[in-house]
């Protein structure tokens, strides 16, 4: 388990110094939950609260050892590992391995987190190379989605990633039908359609500029989806005029 030096609270570094007793923060490099205590020689440290005591643990748990196995079955030659340490920028990505020779990191993202947050991390992994794909848990996405998650839909070109514990990885596109309506279509996503890319560049989402930063992803599949709702539209449209038509002929 690391041993951070700071923690995360609400987006902002919070040194050992300036940490309070009784507060919970983030781990900088695994996310999970952190608090601080007095060692044996009265020194302060942060500390991370036990898997088990923790709902949220739990789930992101879950779903780190799901997407492990569903990874280690559909890319048996990846080399698999969880929460393995990378000295360069002390970091512990929940997921790595690689996909087709390349480095791939997948993480769990539980807590809700700053898009200057994430900003930060997946820039560090593509500055050494490696491509990233933010994972959340199917059971924490509701349909009206959070600031992050927007971040995120944004990152991946209008995909965000899913962990389903009954169907694997899956990807979610959401857009608007008016100004005020949104709708949600899914997808199930295989290891065939994952493609490597980087994201767009200078893009800004609630004033945060998207670095252009190594990711994988899934083409635009959702432009078929919204044909088939056009082209189903006009067909029932057709069908009413057609009854009215008959209607009125009789009448």
């Amino acid at each position: 388990m690391c041993r951070p030096t700071y923690a995360m609270l609400k987006g902002k570094e919070i040194a050992l110094s300036e940490a309070l007793l009784g507060q919970s923060y983030s781990c900088p490099n695994c996310q999970k939950e952190l608090k601080i205590r007095n060692g044996k020689q009265g020194k302060k440290h942060f500390y991370h609260i036990p898997i088990d005591k923790t709902n949220e643990s739990k789930i992101h748990l879950s779903a780190k050892e799901g997407l492990l196995f569903w990874l280690k079955e559909n890319v048996p030659n990846g080399n698999w590992g969880a929460e393995r340490y990378i000295k360069k920028i002390k970091a512990r990505p929940d997921i790595s391995g690689r996909i087709k020779g390349k480095p791939v990191i997948f993480e769990i993202q539980h807590s809700p987190l700053t898009a200057n947050e994430l900003n930060r991390r997946t820039l560090k992994y593509s500055e050494l190379g490696i491509y990233t794909i933010w994972v959340i848990p199917e059971e924490e996405f509701k349909r009206n989605p959070k600031a992050y998650e927007k971040y995120l839909h944004a990152l991946y070109k209008g995909n965000l990633f899913l962990w389903s514990k009954e169907e694997g990885l899956k990807v979610a596109h959401f857009f608007y039908k008016t100004k005020t309506k949104r709708d949600i279509v899914y997808k199930k996503v295989s290891i065939e359609e994952l493609y490597f890319t980087n994201s767009s560049s200078n893009f800004k989402v609630r004033g945060v500029t998207l670095p252009e930063v190594k990711i994988m992803t899934v083409y635009k599949w959702w432009i078929n989806k919204q044909k088939e709702e056009f082209n189903n539209f006009y067909v029932l449209l057709l069908i009413l005029l057609i009854v009215i038509l008959f209607v009125s002929i009789i009448v």
